[in-house]
This record gives C-alpha cells, sequence and structure tokens, in this order.
C-alpha cells in the first residue's frame, strides 16, 4: 500500500514496520523507523537540526534531490554524534552560510 509523503517542508515520521510491497524510493529495512522530509528549496534555503545522538547509537539522514542524486549525508560516521545546523540550499542559492552552521549542501 503506498500512502502520499508529508507536505512540502514538514517531517513526516513512519511507526509501521515496511514490507515488500512499499516501493517509494528503495524498500527499506523492516526493523528500522523511518522519518522523510520533502524541502521545496525554491524560494529559500532551510536549515536542519540533528540533537547529539550517544556514541554507540548509529542515525543517517541521507540527502537527494528529486532525481534521486545524492547531495550528502548527515550520519553519526559522517558527520560524529554531536549536535549540529546543516544548511540544505538550491542549486542557484548564491548567499553565504550564518554563523554556527556546520555545513552546507547544495541540492542538484
Amino acid at each position: 500500500m503506498h500512502k502520499p509523503l508529508a507536505l512540502f517542508n514538514t517531517l513526516y515520521n513512519e511507526a509501521r514496520d515496511f514490507t515488500y510491497q512499499d516501493t517509494a524510493v528503495v524498500t527499506p529495512n523492516s526493523d528500522t523507523p523511518y522519518s522523510m522530509l520533502r524541502l521545496d528549496l525554491r524560494a529559500e534555503q532551510m536549515v536542519i537540526s540533528v540533537p547529539s545522538v550517544a556514541r554507540g547509537r548509529y542515525y543517517w539522514l541521507h540527502l537527494t534531490d528529486g532525481n534521486t542524486y545524492n547531495s550528502g549525508y548527515v550520519a553519526s560516521r559522517a558527520t560524529g554524534h554531536a549536535a549540529g545546523d546543516y544548511q540544505v540550499v538550491g542549486p542557484e542559492w548564491p548567499g553565504e552560510a550564518p554563523a554556527g552552521i556546520k555545513k552546507v549542501f547544495r541540492s542538484q
């Protein structure tokens, strides 16, 4: 059963177990909770804030554009376990990151 994702710029959390019938992009792990966020970067950039995550725990925020091109990762293995703010911008964004932004990810 396919259910539409959340509105743009709204975090959507999925608490149920996934099965082989779930075909949105890639069938996810059946034992992992997932959240999805579709960002509209046409008018402005967005900042995603992640909390501190205890060592020994794993988290992964995979950034892709509408064509599924990878823009980057915010993850315990890629960016560490400390809390941080990460900016996601569109391909034409001409600005500079504000103070406190750990990394800027440019969407294709």
